[in-house]
């Protein structure tokens, strides 16, 4: 990528063959970026996909089985946006408009269904809720959308969303201050849960599946400086300190390993990571 470009929270991904892919936004330019790699060897290629809001630069990059690309942030003119791309040598960036009732889209966090079908999660900063969006195609096609948590502040400083294989939407997100950590998923309605309300806790959240199938969260504890992580197990949440190390107001990013070990991201003045069982590390 480009030494001489300012460019603020990157989004990392893969597609299936390993070929990294991260978005971000050019500082500069005022505009969001993706940028991949085809091989280690070759150069960097970045290309422009839309204009952003430069005093909130809020996205989240996801690629379908089939190495389809899509991007959610928080338009130039605050509105919540969705780029999508067929593969990454082809096709063109078509950004559409996903939700502009009022300034929409802060925190989004986007995953496609088995239909590669875009879904949405994100803050609602003009009413101050949570809302959900969905996409009728790849390409966005016709958008519904919903009021996930009415409740002021719901998501303000946060929101992470999973669909399992069932297309069930699942969100982690902050609320109630931003004090609390919630929890939220949709059967006829949605249900929502206070996973940890303990202290000031919830801001960046990230959430995952864990191997036996139940919802995982990490998060910040700001009371604490910690970074705490939240487990299902199918009665109750369960909740740990993972890193107590200072751990700053930084997002974390939540994964699994193929043998089931969850691995958390982080800053503490450099890029950490966490894992169950094994000492932190840069």
């Amino acid at each position: 990528m480009d030494a001489d470009t300012k460019a603020l929270a990157p989004d990392l991904a893969f597609t299936s063959t390993g070929i990294p892919c991260v978005v971000f936004f050019d500082d500069a330019a005022g505009e969001v970026k993706f940028a991949y790699r085809l091989a280690p060897a070759n150069p960097w290629v970045v290309e422009t996909v839309d204009s952003c809001n430069a005093s909130n630069p809020h996205y989240s990059l996801e690629i379908s089985d089939s190495d389809r690309i899509g991007i959610s942030y928080f338009g130039a003119t605050d509105d919540l946006r969705y780029a999508y791309k067929s593969s990454v040598t082809s096709g063109s960036w078509a950004p559409v408009t996903a939700d502009s009732a009022g300034d929409v889209g802060t925190y989004t966090s986007l995953a496609f269904d088995s239909s590669t079908r875009p879904r949405i999660a994100y803050h609602d900063v003009t009413q101050n809720r949570l809302k959900y969006a969905s996409g009728s195609s790849s390409s966005g096609g016709t958008w519904t959308q919903e009021v996930v948590d009415a409740t002021a502040r719901a998501g303000i400083l946060g929101v992470s969303l999973l669909l399992d294989e069932d297309n069930i939407p699942h969100i982690a997100y902050s609320a109630d201050g931003p004090d609390d950590l919630n929890y939220a998923v949709k059967g006829a309605f949605w249900a929502i849960t206070g996973v940890d309300t303990t202290g000031s806790v919830g801001r960046y959240p990230s959430i995952a599946m864990n191997p036996a199938g139940f919802p995982a969260i990490s998060y910040l504890d700001t009371s604490g400086n910690s970074v705490n992580y939240a487990e299902f197990d199918g009665s109750v949440w369960n909740i740990a300190i993972a890193y107590d190390e200072d751990a700053g107001f930084s997002k974390t990013t939540l994964v699994f390993t193929p043998s089931g070990q969850p691995w958390i991201i982080h800053l503490d003045g450099g890029l950490f990571y966490t894992a169950r069982g094994l000492a932190p590390g840069p």
